[in-house]
């Protein structure tokens, strides 16, 4: 199965690198080289020009309904270069010209707007992501011209209903359908050589999927309304009303993935192994049967069946991937082969146990964990039905996730034996209402008890060392937390958003300093009385009076949600609205672009660390914006990524730009990312991070430009130093101050 998937990763790569070569081989490097001459401007559109012809680079203009001209200044537009139309959100309607050949990636991306295009034939591919994001794109015609459809190609094109795949195509990239949740049916011709396992993942509405029956790589055999891969017997891709046919050996990475009308499906005895995702999203699914033969079951596989009641672990299963019930929040009865070596539910207790480490992988409302248990895995993650739960003695470690989305859990009672809470344990758990820390414990973890808005009081032991990054923050409800001199760290946001919150600690400790850095009222202990003992005010108390028993009253959650914000907020003496949460997103992979619409700019991740995310600014789509002020750090989709760096080209030949201003985060600027704004005259930027100005940075912007240094004083010399350098554009007519 490894082998596999590892041949069809590196299949997946050729074939895309292939690709490129070809089409800058047999277009003669138009989408390249075009691009490399010198911009010009027609009716709106900006072009390149070669021997070979026209390469359409942008738009500037204000038409929605856009016809691409068939020549410009006597020479055919043969091409239309990447990103030439991305983000341009108000078109609904494009013509390309005859003589066109080649797309180049991007194209069209984000035009969310845009409900028709005409490809004239003689286009050869469709490329990666060229219509990813336009959602009110209805049908396309796809000519018989294109052998290849690239990866993300029409991704996320949700409105899409049909689409015919020209008898010439070769390959289909990865999630090149992907999100299509419209679409309901496909046909694969007989010249496909290559799909991957990915690209019809999501497209939720399919009813009927045909392959042509002279196709010798993929067939649908038996009328099975499903993708099989013929040489491996992989099913890749399936819908509501497939049946899985005999002789299918592996249900591949996500082939139902989203699939909400899928109600029940029958595996047959020939499958061993069920694919990453493979059922993912299938919210409808009730019952599902694992033949006898199935020896693994990868990760996600059944994440979010939330209808799904019962499973059952054949004797073989020896391997169960992370998360591959999370979610599946309807379970109430979980039952393991009792002659599996690798896993069991002893004693009934309705969980699925990992035999030989003693921890708990899989669990439901109905678990009863049993005495022999070390661990919690991420057994209970969004299992939204569970109330209650009692751990045993002997249990040391709430893993991360542990019970992460247990909206309804009011109440749990962690044994003394626990040494460690993971991240996100009780992560949205809004409906606890008290929780005790054992004393052995020594960390709590990222997010460990974020939203948990029904806490009202908390008491850290003595032994803790470290309360990690937002651990309580959203906990609205925390009026009061002790916390011990033992304590030596306490991370960014642990408290944010504790708006009442009063916390209880010794004079010069972490918790003291922490407290008075984030303006959040403090009791003092008495150094010589018990650390329960608290005063109300920064002097200790004589006649100390110790904290009321928190209410046992369960807390009811309030409906409303609350977005995660990562700024330090001030104590407000109005009480917060206690509300449910959804977890925060982890940053986009590396090489993802994103949208900042509030800052009308494209960013590119260039480091997905959790800890420090990283962008660079791709391009500024406010085309009429004469200010530009360019971030220390952006959100998005609730992650904070510093701004590092602005892309090659970035603000190329934007005109209406006047003044900029450039965060201090920034320790790049590419080649020519402002060259020919010139009406450019204002430029402030922050010496000390910013170490690199690249060639042309400031070529033909305007000659009395003024550019204001910000920073100490040798990080400002040695900046103005490089602001005076040739080479990135500098004319003598410049004020550098």
């Amino acid at each position: 199965m490894y082998m596999r998937k590892m041949q069809k990763k590196i299949r997946s790569l050729l074939y895309a690198g292939l690709g490129l070569v070809l089409c800058v081989f047999l277009c003669g490097g138009i989408g390249m080289t075009a691009q490399a001459e010198e911009s010009k401007t027609y009716e709106g559109f900006t072009y390149a020009e070669n021997e070979s012809g026209i390469t359409i680079t942008g738009y500037t203009g204000d038409e929605t309904e856009l016809v691409i001209p068939g020549e410009i200044d006597g020479k055919k537009v043969i091409s239309i270069g990447e990103e030439a139309f991305r983000g341009c959100s108000e078109l609904t309607s494009v013509t390309i010209p005859e003589g066109v050949t080649y797309i180049g990636w991007y194209a069209f991306y984000g035009c969310s707007e845009l409900t028709s295009i005409t490809i004239p034939e003689g286009v050869r591919w469709i490329g990666n992501e060229v219509f990813r994001g336009c959602s009110e794109l209805t049908s396309i015609t796809i000519p018989e011209s294109v052998t290849s459809i690239g990866s993300y190609a029409f991704y996320g094109c949700s409105s899409l209903t049909s689409i015919t795949i020209p008898e010439g195509v070769t390959s289909i990239g990865r999630e090149a359908f992907g999100g299509c949740n419209s679409l309901t049916n496909i046909t694969i011709p007989e010249g496909v050589t290559s799909i991957d396992e990915l690209a019809f993942c999501g497209c939720s509405s399919l009813t009927s999927i045909t392959v042509d029956k002279e196709n010798k790589n993929y067939d649908s055999r038996s009328n099975c309304n499903a993708i099989i891969e013929t040489g491996s017997n992989t099913l890749i891709a399936g819908c509501k009303n497939t049946i899985i046919p005999e002789g299918v050996t592996s249900i591949g990475w996500y082939a139902f993935n989203g699939c909400s009308n899928l109600t029940s499906i029958t595996l047959p005895e020939g499958v061993t192994s069920i694919g990453e995702g493979a059922f993912k999203g299938c919210s409808s699914l009730t019952s599902i049967t694992l033949p006898e033969g199935v020896t693994s079951i990868e990760e996600n596989a059944f994440k979010g069946c939330s209808s799904l009641t019962s499973i059952m672990i054949p004797e073989g299963v020896t391997s169960i991937g992370w998360d591959a019930f999370r979610g599946c929040s309807g379970l109430t009865n979980i039952t393991v082969d009792k002659e599996n070596k690798k896993y069991d539910s002893r004693s009934n207790c309705n969980a699925i146990i990992e035999t030989g480490s003693n921890r708990v992988i899989v669990g439901c409302k109905n678990t009863i964990i049993p005495e022999e248990v070390t661990s919690i895995g991420c057994a209970f993650e969004g299992c939204s039905s569970l109330t209650s739960i009692t751990l045993p003695e002997g249990v040391k470690v709430i893993e991360n996730y542990a019970f992460s989305g247990c909206s309804s859990l009011m109440s749990i009672m962690l044994p003394e034996s626990v040494t460690s809470i993971g991240s996100y344990a009780f992560y949205g758990c809004s409906s606890l209402t008290s929780i005790t820390i054992p004393k052995g414990e020594t960390s709590i973890g990222w997010y460990a008890f974020w939203g948990c808005s029904g806490l009202t009081s908390i008491t850290i032991p003595e032994g803790v060392l470290s309360i990690e990054k937002c651990a309580f923050e959203g906990c609205s409800g925390l009026t009061s937390i002790a916390i011990p001199k033992s304590v030596t760290s306490i991370g960014d946001y642990a408290f944010n958003g504790c708006n009442n919150l009063v916390i209880t600690c010794y004079k010069n400790s972490i918790a003291y300093g922490y407290a008075k850095n984030h303006n959040i009222p403090v009791k003092l202990i008495d150094e010589t009385a018990n650390p329960g003992d608290a005063s109300g005010d920064d002097t200790p108390d004589p006649n100390p009076t110790p904290d009321p028993t928190p209410d046992p009253t369960p807390v009811t959650p309030d409906p409303t949600p609350v977005t995660p914000d990562p700024t330090p907020v001030t104590p407000d003496p109005t009480p917060a609205i206690p509300t449910p949460v959804t977890k925060p997103a982890a940053p986009a992979k590396k090489g993802t672009t994103l949208t900042v619409s509030s800052k009308k700019i494209k960013v590119k991740v260039t480091s997905s660390s959790k800890k420090n995310p990283t962008v660079t600014i791709t391009k500024f789509t406010d085309k009429k914006a004469k200010k530009l002020t360019i971030p220390a750090t952006v959100k998005v989709n609730g992650v904070t990524y510093k701004v590092t760096a602005i892309a090659d080209k970035a603000f190329k030949g934007n005109k209406k730009l006047t003044t900029v201003t450039i965060g201090n985060n920034v320790t790049k600027i590419g080649k020519e990312a402002f060259s020919g704004c010139k009406n450019l005259k204002k430029i402030t930027v922050t010496a000390g991070k910013l170490k690199t100005i690249s060639k042309n940075a400031f070529k033909g912007i305007n000659k009395k430009a003024s550019i204001t240094v910000k920073g100490t004083k040798k990080a400002k010399t040695a900046l103005k130093k490089q602001l005076k350098k040739k080479s990135i554009g500098y004319v003598k007519t410049w004020k550098i101050k």
